[in-house]
C-alpha cells in the first residue's frame, strides 16, 4: 500500500466495514447508516479490492462483505417500492419473457440430449458420456457511471445457472434426469407466487427464475423492472475417458 496515497471517503468505509467483518450485527449497523449511492461506491470498491487481492476473483472476506453491502441495498430498494398497476404490468411481463427464456433452453437441451444419445447408442468413437448445462442470464441497467456497473455485473452473472445439476446425466440415463433421479419439466405446475409479494400475484403465476433471483441472489424489484435483455445459453460438454493399466509391460 503507498502510505502517500491519500485515503477515500469510500475506502476510509470500506476498512471500516472489513475491521468488523466478524460482528454481523454492528456490519449490519453500519450499511444501515449509509445512503444508496454510496452503497453502490462501496461494493464497486470492493469489487475493484477483490480483483486486485486475487485476478480468480474475490477472496472470501471481500466476497462476503459485498454479499452483504448488495444485500442491504436489496432490502433499502425494496423497503422503498410500491406496486402501482404499470409496474405490476411489466414484472409479469418480465417473469412470462423468463419463463419463456426456460422453455426455449430446456427444449434445446433436450434435443441436444436426444442428438447425443443417438451417437452413443451408435458407439461413436469419441462420444462416451456427456453433460449439459441451461444458464439463464438476465440484465437489470442500474442507474450511470462505473459503480453502479459494477452492480450490474454482479446482478447479471451470477444470477440464474438454471438448473446446473438438474440437466447434467451420463449415456446410461434414458432421458435427461435430475440429482433425484426423476425427469424435468419445465411447466406452470408450481407457482412461486406466495413468498415475497404480500399477495400482489395471488392470481398469478411467478416463474421458479424470479423466485431465484429474489430467494438466492440480491436482486431488488426495481433491478427486475429494468431487466433489458435475456440470455439463453445451452453448454453441451462431451466427454472421453480411457483409464491405464498400471502393469500393462510388466513381464511374467
Amino acid at each position: 500500500m503507498d502510505i502517500n496515497k491519500k485515503i477515500t471517503p469510500v475506502e476510509k468505509e470500506v476498512y471500516l466495514l472489513m475491521a468488523y467483518k466478524d460482528n454481523y450485527d454492528i456490519i449490519c449497523e453500519i450499511l444501515a447508516g449509509y445512503k444508496l449511492p454510496m452503497l453502490v461506491k462501496i461494493a464497486a470498491k470492493l469489487d475493484d479490492m477483490g480483483w486486485k487481492h486475487n485476478k480468480k476473483y474475490l477472496e472470501d472476506d471481500l466476497k462476503d462483505m459485498l454479499k452483504s453491502v448488495l444485500i442491504e441495498r436489496k432490502r433499502r430498494l425494496n423497503a422503498d417500492f410500491t406496486w402501482t398497476d404499470e409496474n405490476k404490468a411489466r414484472f409479469l411481463f418480465i417473469n412470462e419473457q423468463l419463463y419463456e427464456a426456460c422453455v426455449k433452453g430446456w427444449q434445446e437441451a433436450t434435443e441436444t440430449a436426444a442428438a447425443l444419445e443417438k451417437r452413443i447408442k451408435q458407439q461413436d468413437s469419441f462420444l462416451v458420456d456427456y453433460e449439459i448445462e441451461i444458464i439463464i442470464n438476465a440484465y437489470p441497467k442500474i442507474g450511470n457511471g462505473e459503480a453502479a456497473e459494477t452492480v450490474m455485473c454482479h446482478l447479471g452473472e451470477e444470477t440464474l445457472k438454471y438448473m446446473e445439476h438438474g440437466i447434467s446425466h451420463c449415456h446410461y440415463n434414458s432421458f435427461i434426469k435430475n440429482k433425484f433421479d426423476k425427469p424435468i419439466t419445465i411447466d406452470k405446475s408450481t407457482n412461486w407466487n406466495i413468498e415475497y409479494f404480500n399477495g400482489v400475484f395471488d392470481n398469478d403465476y411467478i416463474c421458479y427464475a424470479i423466485h431465484y433471483m429474489l430467494d438466492t441472489h440480491a436482486w431488488s424489484y426495481p433491478d427486475i423492472l429494468s431487466i433489458e435483455g435475456i440470455w439463453v445459453n445451452v453448454e453441451a460438454t462431451h466427454q472421453n475417458f480411457k483409464g491405464i493399466r498400471k502393469n500393462i509391460f510388466k513381464r511374467g
